[in-house]
C-alpha cells in the first residue's frame, strides 16, 4: 500500500513538472516566423543577436516603434506590469496589504493624475510624428497583451490581463523621476538638526553647496531619494559615472564616450536594447521597460547617455491651517481651498483602504506617508518640478535620436525640466559635451531649500526660473574631457546649484585615472569603468596610520595587528582580501559611533541611506573639534581619537561575531554579495528560481565600479550596482561595447534571461553591433512582421 502511495505521489509530481514545463514552454519569445499586426505600413524585418537583441528594419518610423513595443511586451510585461502599477499605487490589488504603504505613497504623489494631464497636454502640442510614434509602440504591447501568452508570474499573482495605455506610459516615467530623488532622505534630516541639535551640529553636516563634494568644472556656451521607496525587481536610480574623451585624448583620434547609470539590482535587468532603423530614424537605444524612446543610445554619427544631476527639485512647505477653516491653508493673508482627491486602494484578499488626497499650492500634502517629519508641524506640502506642467522630457530623447550635432543635443537637454539629468555627449565629428539638464528655480537669497519652509508667507516661494542659458554645461573644453559622477558642478551665475550631490571618491578617482598628456583606448576605458579603488577608503586608512602614531594605547595587541591589514590596503576589493571587511566595518560602526546618538532612530535611518552621510563623515573627520565627537552615551567629551579607537574596536567585535575568529572567513567574498532580485524573491523557493545569482562583490561603495548597500547591515548584499557598462569608440562605433547585468529577457526558462550574468559579474563586456552583416557572421535568428 506504502508503495501505491508514494508511486502515485511521484507520478503526480512528474505530471505537475511536465504541465508547468509545458506552460513555461509556450510562453518562451518568439525570435523566428511570421507575426501579422494590424496597423502596420509594411513589413517589418528584425534580426536578433546571439545576445536577443532584436535589430529592427522598418521603412516608416512608427512601424519599428510598434514592432518595439510587441517585442519589448514579449520580453518584458511581467516588467511594465510591475512598474505601471508601483507608479500608480496599485501593488496591494496583486501583492496583498503589505503594499498599501507603498500605494498611499504613489497615490498621495498623484502620478497618475500628473500623467493624464500630460498626455493631454501631450496630444495637443507633441509633433505629430513622436505622439504617433508613441501611440505605435502602446499598440505593439497591446496588440501582444491580446495574443494572450503572459508571463508566468501572472498566473502566479492572479493578474488579470489590462491594456497598455499613454497614462501608463507617463506614470512610469513619473516613477523613474521619483526614484532620482534624494530630498525625501535629507531634508528632514536636515531640519531636525537644525532644530533639534542647533547650528553647530548643522555647521559640520555636508548640507551647503559643494561641502565636501568633487565640484565640476563648467562653461557655458558663448552663444547662449524615507520616501524613495525600492520593491525587489524595481530598480531605483542611484547615481552614475559618465565621461567622454575629446579626439587628442584617445588613441583612435576619435571621441571615446563612456557611460554606466547606477541602478537597483534586479531581474529582469532594467535597461531593453533594441536597434530601430527607419526612414530619418537609426538608434540603437537601451529602453526602460514600458517607455517608447531610449534614455541611452547611440548610432553612427552621435552618441548619449545620463548621470544624474541630483539638483534640489524638490521643497517641502509648512501649510497653515486652522480649526475654524475646515480644509483651507492659509497664503499671503488669505484662506485657500485644498483640492480634494479621494483615493481608494483595492487590496487582494483584504479590505478596501479609503482616504482623501490633500494639495495646496504647493503641492500634495506628505505629512501622513513621509516619516518621519515633526507631527507637531501639522501639514508639510511637497513641491516637486516634476508635477509642474510643460515638462519636455519625452520630447528630449526623441530629439536626442537625432542629435548629430552640439546644437541639436543642447536643444535636446533643454526641454527636461525634471528629473535633473546631466546628458553626456559626444559624436563623430569630435564635439564633446555634458550639460546639465533641469528646470532650476530661483529661490529667494534667504531660503536653504533643505529646511521645510513657511508656506503661508509666500515669502519663500521661487521667483522664477534659470535660463538654460545659465545652467551648467561644458562643450569642447581644453582639457580635453567632460565628466560627471553626480557631483556638484562649478557656479555659473556666481553661486553653487544646490543639489544632493555625491561625495567626492569617484569624481577624484576619474580625474586622477585621466591624464590630458595620455592617449587612451576602449580597453583603458573599460579598466577604468571596473576601477574598485576606494579613494576614502585609503583615507581612513590615513585615520588609522594616525591613531596608531598618537594614541596607540587606545588599541590592545589584537587590535593593533588587524590594523596592519587595514593599513597595507592598497584600496582595491580583493575577493580574498580582508581588508575592505575591515574598512566598511570600521565605517559602519564610526558612522554609528558619531551620528547615531545624536538622532533618533528614524532620522538616522534616513540618515544612513543619503549621500549626506557619506559626504558628512569626512568632514566631521577633518574637523577634530566638531560637536558630533561628543558621545551622548558616555560622560564627557570624546575625542576624536577616542572616537576612532571604540568604532575600530566594535568593527572587529562585531565582524567576530558575525563571521568567527578566523580571518579566511571575513574575506570580502563572505561579506559583501550580489544577487539580482525578481519581483518573487520575498517567496524564498521562487526567489531560487526566479533571481538571478549569487556572485561574488567586485567592487564597493562609491568606487568607479560602484556596489551600494546598506552599511547599517551585517552582511553586505548589493542593492545597487552599474545597470550596463558603455564603451563606443567613434573609430568604429558599428562595435561598440557594452554588458546587460543578466540578460535580455524577462522569461524565465528563455535562453536570454540569465545569459549575460557571469559576464557581468566576471567584469567583461560583449558587443553592441550596429550591422546587420556582423550579426549574422554570429548566431542569430530573423523574425517578419507583416500588416494584418
Amino acid at each position: 500500500m506504502l508503495k501505491k502511495t508514494i508511486v502515485v505521489l511521484l507520478s503526480l509530481m512528474v505530471i505537475v513538472a511536465l504541465a508547468l514545463g509545458l506552460i513555461l514552454y509556450s510562453r518562451l519569445p518568439d525570435r523566428s516566423g511570421t507575426v501579422e499586426l494590424a496597423g502596420l505600413n509594411r513589413s517589418v524585418n528584425v534580426v536578433f543577436d546571439r545576445w536577443g537583441i532584436p535589430h529592427i528594419k522598418a521603412d516608416k518610423p512608427q512601424d519599428a516603434y510598434q514592432t518595439l513595443g510587441y517585442l519589448h511586451a514579449q520580453d518584458r510585461l511581467f516588467q511594465i506590469e510591475l512598474l505601471k502599477r508601483l507608479s500608480q499605487g496599485r501593488l496591494a490589488e496583486i501583492l496583498g496589504s503589505s503594499l498599501v504603504p507603498v500605494d498611499r505613497l504613489f497615490r498621495t504623489l498623484g502620478l497618475q493624475r500628473h500623467a493624464e494631464d500630460w498626455v493631454a497636454e501631450m496630444q495637443k502640442t507633441m509633433e505629430p510624428d513622436m505622439l504617433e510614434s508613441l501611440q505605435a509602440y502602446v499598440r505593439g504591447v497591446n496588440q501582444f497583451i491580446e495574443a494572450q501568452r503572459l508571463p508566468i508570474e501572472f498566473d502566479l499573482l492572479d493578474i488579470p490581463s489590462q491594456p497598455y495605455t499613454l497614462v501608463d506610459m507617463a506614470s512610469i516615467a513619473g516613477y523613474m523621476s521619483w526614484s532620482f530623488a534624494q530630498a525625501n532622505h535629507e531634508d528632514p534630516v536636515v531640519q531636525y538638526v537644525a532644530q533639534q541639535l542647533g547650528d553647530t551640529y548643522l555647521a559640520d553636516l555636508a548640507t551647503s553647496a559643494g561641502s565636501t563634494t568633487e565640484v565640476i568644472p563648467v562653461d557655458v556656451l558663448a552663444s547662449v531619494q524615507r520616501g524613495l521607496v525600492q520593491v525587489p525587481g524595481i530598480g531605483t536610480f542611484i547615481g552614475s559615472n559618465g565621461w567622454v574623451l575629446g579626439p587628442r585624448m584617445s588613441a583612435s583620434g576619435k571621441v571615446l564616450f563612456v557611460n554606466d547609470p547606477h541602478i537597483g539590482v534586479s531581474q529582469p535587468s532594467v535597461w531593453y536594447e533594441a536597434q530601430l532603423q527607419a526612414t530619418g530614424l537609426d538608434i540603437y537605444g537601451h529602453f526602460l521597460a514600458g517607455l517608447a524612446f531610449p534614455l541611452l543610445g547611440h548610432n553612427r554619427s552621435h552618441a548619449w547617455g545620463m548621470t544624474m544631476f541630483e539638483n534640489d527639485d524638490i521643497d517641502f512647505y509648512y501649510e497653515t491651517e486652522d480649526v475654524n477653516h475646515a480644509g483651507q491653508y492659509r497664503y499671503r493673508d488669505q484662506w485657500q481651498d485644498y483640492e480634494i482627491y479621494p483615493e481608494v486602494i483595492s487590496v487582494k484578499d483584504g479590505e478596501d483602504v479609503q482616504f482623501d488626497v490633500k494639495v495646496s499650492r504647493h503641492g500634495p500634502i506628505v505629512s501622513d506617508v513621509f516619516q518621519p517629519l515633526d507631527p507637531s508641524a501639522g501639514s508639510i506640502a511637497m513641491d516637486w518640478e516634476f508635477l509642474e506642467p510643460g515638462n519636455g522630457l519625452f520630447a528630449a530623447f526623441y530629439q536626442l535620436q537625432q542629435a548629430d550635432t552640439i546644437a541639436k543635443a543642447r536643444a535636446a537637454a533643454s526641454l527636461i525640466h525634471a528629473p535633473g539629468l546631466s546628458i553626456m555627449y559626444g559624436n563623430e565629428q569630435g564635439d564633446y559635451a555634458w550639460f546639465a539638464a533641469a528646470r532650476l528655480p530661483i529661490r529667494p537669497d534667504h531660503v536653504n531649500s533643505k529646511m521645510i519652509l513657511n508656506g503661508a508667507s509666500g515669502e519663500d516661494d521661487p521667483v522664477g526660473y534659470q535660463d538654460f542659458d545659465h545652467n551648467p554645461q561644458s562643450v569642447n573644453p581644453e582639457r580635453g574631457y567632460v565628466y560627471s559622477a553626480n557631483n556638484q558642478p562649478g557656479a555659473v551665475t556666481g553661486k553653487l546649484i544646490p543639489g544632493y550631490f555625491a561625495p567626492r571618491d569617484r569624481a577624484v578617482r576619474i580625474v586622477k585615472s585621466l591624464q590630458p598628456d595620455q592617449r587612451y583606448t576602449a580597453e583603458d576605458m573599460k579598466a577604468l569603468l571596473l576601477d574598485d579603488v576606494s579613494e576614502t577608503g585609503l583615507a581612513l586608512v590615513r585615520e588609522m596610520d594616525q591613531l596608531l602614531n598618537r594614541r596607540p594605547g587606545l588599541l590592545n595587541a589584537r587590535e593593533i595587528e588587524l590594523a596592519q591589514f587595514l593599513m597595507a590596503w592598497d584600496g582595491r576589493h580583493n575577493p580574498d582580501s580582508i581588508a575592505p571587511s575591515l574598512y566598511y566595518f570600521w565605517r559602519q560602526q564610526l558612522q554609528r559611533q558619531i551620528f547615531e546618538d545624536d538622532l533618533t532612530p528614524g532620522f538616522y535611518d534616513l540618515f544612513a541611506q543619503s549621500f549626506l552621510a557619506d559626504r558628512s563623515l569626512w568632514r566631521v573627520l577633518d574637523n577634530p573639534k566638531s560637536p558630533w565627537w561628543d558621545d551622548r552615551g558616555r560622560s564627557g567629551q570624546q575625542t576624536k581619537e577616542e572616537i576612532l579607537a571604540i568604532g575600530w574596536k566594535a568593527a572587529i567585535t562585531r565582524l567576530t561575531e558575525i563571521y568567527g575568529s578566523k580571518l579566511r572567513d571575513w574575506q570580502w567574498h563572505n561579506v559583501a554579495v550580489l544577487e539580482h532580485p525578481h519581483a518573487l524573491s520575498r517567496v524564498p523557493l521562487l526567489s531560487k528560481i526566479f533571481s538571478v545569482g549569487p556572485f561574488p562583490a567586485n567592487g564597493g561603495i562609491e568606487t568607479v565600479n560602484n556596489l551600494g548597500f546598506d552599511l547599517r547591515a551585517d552582511h553586505f548584499r548589493v542593492r545597487s550596482a552599474p545597470s550596463t557598462r558603455r564603451v563606443i569608440d567613434f573609430a568604429d562605433p558599428a562595435v561598440s561595447w557594452g554588458i546587460n547585468p543578466t540578460g535580455q529577457s524577462g522569461v524565465l526558462m528563455d535562453a536570454h534571461y540569465r545569459d549575460q550574468a557571469q559576464l557581468y559579474a566576471d567584469g567583461k563586456f560583449r558587443h553592441q553591433w550596429l550591422d546587420t552583416n556582423i550579426i549574422k557572421q554570429h548566431e542569430f535568428t530573423e523574425m517578419r512582421f507583416v500588416p494584418k
